[in-house]
């Protein structure tokens, strides 16, 4: 069995010994650990399987070259290997990539030992790949990125266009020195983002124009000098941060731009310079980011702004005045979740809130009711806590369990029976039908004594 040899103890797992069992049968190779596949290995394994040069061994089973040493990395194999159909049609990269890609650990980005189609234990060696034209040519069609594995002497302008062509992101791989304003604007062509990388010299107006186009967040990397009111304006419409604008261009339209336009939902007020601040400003920081109702100065801090908050984010109610709660305010609150029911002052609390936060909220919802005042407290709001969380028996008033009620929570967990069991239950044929549907239920049952 070839899975035998990980059972082989270590002392015997020797260069001589991996040779003897590829003699005996070269399929052994793709068995034996990589840092003991050896030059002489490969070759008994290449003349065991009927082959008389590396070449001819790789251009039939192209993935043999994963399992030989790089000495054996000859001109004739490895372009037999690009031109096989496993290279050719192997998943390409995102078109976003990052060299990362076809790596399985950083070792392995470190080296360059590059595996196809989610076959980790396969590795080939760029450097040793990449040493000729005609083989570099289409590996850099397949991803240009790898073109940093290409030693320096041997790029051509030619290689640095293909690589780009490949992938535009493969211009921060390019050799300083060999990187031409022509490579970054290809690059900049293909991909506008890649305005991050092109060296201010480069950058012009119309260049920054459409990298703002392109994404607002592109603002950063553009020169101060091309950052008009235009340019600023268009960015932060384009989810831009304001924070890439120039103070003294923001005003209020960029400012209530930004707010209607980013994608972030926390402390964006206080990336607007506070005297732009102003009431239609501050209301539109609270639409988008709820929290941020806490750094709103007092006398803009009304109705409205705490409703759109809520409406935002429930967690904006730790920053709401008691006063300005109601009604409707509370509904509102409770209308995705319950967890800041008990921010609601009582004053505040109807049966429809109760009943709103109880149908809107998770699995705990039902924890709400010890904190509805007792005297609002009805049927329908005790039955809905007790389906949402079992426990909220404890917080049940009496009079409204019900033979139902207890039958679902034994169902659900009868050691819960315990602790909210009315005496009028506690009848030999009510504990019987208790016992006869949740059998399991009988071992909770022993402190609960029947009236007969």
């Amino acid at each position: 069995s070839y899975d035998c040899i990980s059972f082989v103890p270590e002392t015997l797992r020797k260069s001589s010994f991996y040779y003897d069992l590829v003699c005996l049968d070269p399929e052994f190779i793709w068995f034996i650990p990589q840092k003991a596949l050896t030059a002489k290995i490969g070759k008994a394994a290449i003349k065991e399987l009927g082959y008389s040069t590396t070449a001819e061994a790789v251009k039939d089973r192209p993935e043999l070259l994963s399992r030989l040493h790089t000495s054996l990395y000859d001109h004739e194999a490895c372009l037999c290997f690009v031109q096989s159909d496993l290279f050719r049609n192997s998943h390409r990269k995102d078109q976003y990539g990052h060299l990362d890609s076809g790596f399985n650990t950083v070792e392995d980005r470190k080296n360059g030992r590059l595996y196809l189609n989610n076959q980790y234990f396969k590795t080939y060696s760029l450097p040793h790949l990449m040493r000729w034209p005609d083989v570099i040519n289409p590996v850099l069609a397949f991803n240009g990125c790898y073109i940093a594995f290409v030693k320096r002497e041997i790029i051509t302008e030619e290689m640095c266009i293909s690589a780009i062509e490949s992938n535009p992101y493969s211009i921060s791989y390019i050799p300083t020195e060999l990187q031409t304003e022509k490579l970054f604007l290809l690059a900049f062509e293909k991909d506008p983002n890649l305005i991050r990388h092109i060296p201010e010299e480069y950058i012009t107006a119309e260049l920054a124009l459409k990298a703002i186009e392109c994404s607002g967040y592109n603002l950063e990397y553009i020169p101060d000098k091309y950052k008009t009111r235009q340019v600023c304006l268009l960015a932060v419409a384009n989810n831009g941060d304001i924070e890439d604008v120039p103070t003294a261009i923001v005003d209020k339209e960029i400012a209530l731009t930004f707010l209607h336009n980013t994608s972030s939902h926390f402390q964006i007020l206080q990336k607007i310079p506070k005297e732009i601040w102003d009431y239609d400003v501050c209301l539109k920081a609270v639409e988008r980011a709820g929290r941020d109702l806490q750094y709103v100065p007092p006398q803009y801090v009304d109705y409205n702004m705490c409703f759109a908050a809520v409406r935002n984010t429930s967690s904006a109610a730790k920053y709401i005045p008691d006063y300005l709660f109601t009604e409707e305010l509370a509904l509102a609150l409770v209308a995705h979740d319950q967890y800041w029911f008990s921010r609601i002052p009582k004053s505040c609390i109807t049966e429809a809130v109760c009943l709103q936060a109880l149908k809107s909220g998770d699995r705990l919802a039902g924890q709400i009711l010890k904190d509805i005042p007792e005297e609002i407290v009805t049927q329908e709001m005790c039955e809905l806590a007790v389906r949402k969380t079992p426990r909220s028996i404890q917080s049940v008033p009496e009079k409204f369990v019900t033979e139902e009620m207890l039958l679902y929570v034994a169902r659900q967990a009868s050691v819960l029976l315990k602790i909210n069991f009315p005496k009028r239950f506690r009848t030999k044929e009510f504990i019987q039908k208790l016992l006869d549907e949740i059998p399991t239920a009988g071992q909770y049952l022993s402190g609960i004594v029947t009236e007969e």
